[in-house]
Formats: structure tokens, C-alpha cells, sequence
């Protein structure tokens, strides 16, 4: 075997160019592969890190015949308030956030969240908490903010005095409370958010303003989640909820007009190609999942 595997070496240093282009062609499969298992890790093998995964709803909206887009804060608390479907429904939106810590500072994603979006999940924290109700405030008295894993071991070293440490986000100050588990990275698996923010401190990091909360148009909350009370089926949330966005629509003609919303498990999340975009259904002429409660998942 020796004797072969010098002569091949020998083969090899002769003709430079086979050589070149058969590593590139091994590094290249190698490379895809590995992209293709760590997808299929992510989606179909490793459950969300939280209590019950398999039991999260999600709430997206989209104009008829068009494509998914965010959610407003207002209408989101339409939704929550004038529902009876879901034991709870909460919401988080994707920024980037320029993040201070220790006199450096860094771009990184901000997810904001309202208040009852980790009860929700039933998730804990590693150390400290995670963010409550009462952090979701604008009057609360010290903004808090929920960091991620990696970015307490690259900016904290996992030292455990991270915990009530100050760091600035934007323009404001907030308060460490907690750090998340390691594998917690938020519920969209292909973003790997750095701190969570509650989403009514968000005027904090612009210089005070309210327009992306008070303003209905202002779709920027990336989805809702919520759990369904006891005996509600998806087909039941779908038809309340569609219900509330002709109402919406009714009341706000110009910023609701033409909009609904559509509902989704967490197993029909998991089958969606990443970065897919939303095509219409459930109203559209037809449903690509095979059902009438279709939707962006």
C-alpha cells in the first residue's frame, strides 16, 4: 500500500493542474455537503430549544394574491386583544443594533420582542432571566435586555457578573438580565440573533420615536406565535382570525384594505425552504400545501 500511495504522490507533483483541480473538486463537495446536513440539522432533525415546540402556531399577513410582509405593532395588538383561539400570541421583529460594550462596540441583530414572548416559549434562562411582561414597558424603570450565548462568550468570556452589567444598544442604555442557553439563537432558525430588546423600548434605540409602533403601516414585526387553547383546531384560528383582519379592514381602509392573515404549525414550518417567500394562499386560487389553513409557516 505504501509503494501505491508514494507512486500516486509521485502522479500527483507531476501534473500540478489534475492536482488543483481535484482538491477543488474534493473542497467543494466536502463544503456542500456540509451545508446541506447543517440544513437539514436545523430543519428536520434538532426541535426548537423551548417547551412544547411542536404546539407553536404562527401568525402571518399578506395582502390577497401577493406576498408575505411584516406585521404592524397595532394591528398585532388588534390581534391579540380581539382573538379567543390562542392562550396567548406573541410577537418579535428582526433590526440591527449597534452594540457598546465595554467601550466596543459592534453591529450586530436585535430581535424586539413583547413582553410574554419567553413565557410563551417556556424557555429559561442559563443564568439570570429572560425578559417578562414588566420589562415591556415604556415607563419601565431600567430597560432591560436578554443576551444571546455567543455573544455573552465573545464580549463577557462567560463570566457570570455579566448578568447586570450595562451595555448601550444604539442610543440607550440597557441592563443585562440574562443570558440565553447555548443553542437558543431565537425561533427563526436561520438568523443568529445576538439580544433580545422588549419591542416597546424599541424608541429607546432611535432617538425617541414612536412612528414604528404608532404607525399602522409600519409593518415591520417580522411574525406573531402564539399557543392555541385546548380542543381549537388550525382550521378554527384561521377562520377567527380572518375574521379580525375584515374587521381591520373595514375600520382602517387605507393602511388594511385588501390584507389577511393565514396560520401555521411548526411541522409545516419545518418543511419550508429557507429565505421562501409567501405566495398568497390560503385565499389565493390554490393551496400549494394541499389544504385550506395553508400558509407562509
Amino acid at each position: 500500500m505504501l509503494k501505491d500511495l508514494r507512486c500516486a504522490l509521485r502522479m500527483l507533483r507531476k501534473q500540478p493542474g489534475f492536482t488543483l483541480v481535484a482538491v477543488l473538486t474534493l473542497a467543494l463537495g466536502l463544503g456542500a455537503s456540509s451545508t446541506i446536513f447543517t440544513y437539514f440539522d436545523a430543519v428536520y432533525l434538532r426541535g426548537l430549544p423551548v417547551s412544547r415546540p411542536d404546539e407553536l402556531i404562527y401568525v402571518a399577513t399578506g395582502q390577497k394574491g401577493g406576498a408575505y410582509q411584516a406585521v404592524s405593532f397595532l394591528d398585532y395588538l388588534d390581534y391579540r386583544q380581539q382573538n379567543d383561539v390562542f392562550s396567548d400570541l406573541a410577537v418579535y421583529g428582526t433590526r440591527g443594533g449597534l452594540v457598546g460594550i465595554e467601550g466596543e462596540a459592534q453591529g450586530v441583530p436585535v430581535q424586539l420582542v413583547s413582553g410574554n414572548y419567553f413565557p410563551l416559549l417556556g424557555m429559561q434562562a442559563l443564568l439570570g432571566r429572560t425578559l417578562l411582561p414588566e420589562d415591556d414597558s415604556p415607563s419601565a424603570a431600567e430597560p432591560a435586555v436578554f443576551i444571546s450565548h455567543n455573544l455573552w462568550q465573545q464580549r463577557f468570556a462567560g463570566r457570570a457578573d455579566a448578568v447586570g452589567k450595562v451595555i448601550r444598544v444604539n442610543f440607550a442604555d440597557f441592563t443585562v438580565v440574562g443570558v440565553a442557553p447555548p443553542h437558543f439563537r431565537g425561533i427563526n432558525r436561520f438568523l443568529d440573533i445576538a439580544l433580545w430588546v422588549p419591542v416597546n423600548q424599541r424608541p429607546l434605540m432611535v432617538r425617541g420615536s414612536r412612528k414604528e409602533l404608532d404607525a399602522r403601516e409600519s409593518r415591520w414585526i417580522d411574525e406573531m406565535v402564539g399557543r392555541l387553547r385546548p380542543g381549537v383546531s388550525l382550521e378554527q384560528a384561521q377562520g377567527q382570525l380572518a375574521t379580525i383582519a375584515g374587521r381591520l379592514a373595514g375600520a382602517y381602509p387605507k393602511t388594511n384594505a385588501g390584507w389577511s392573515v393565514a396560520v401555521s404549525s411548526e411541522a409545516a414550518r419545518r418543511r419550508r425552504a429557507p429565505f421562501s417567500r409567501w405566495q398568497g394562499p390560503p385565499w389565493g386560487s390554490s393551496c400549494p400545501w394541499g389544504s385550506p389553513s395553508c400558509c407562509p409557516c
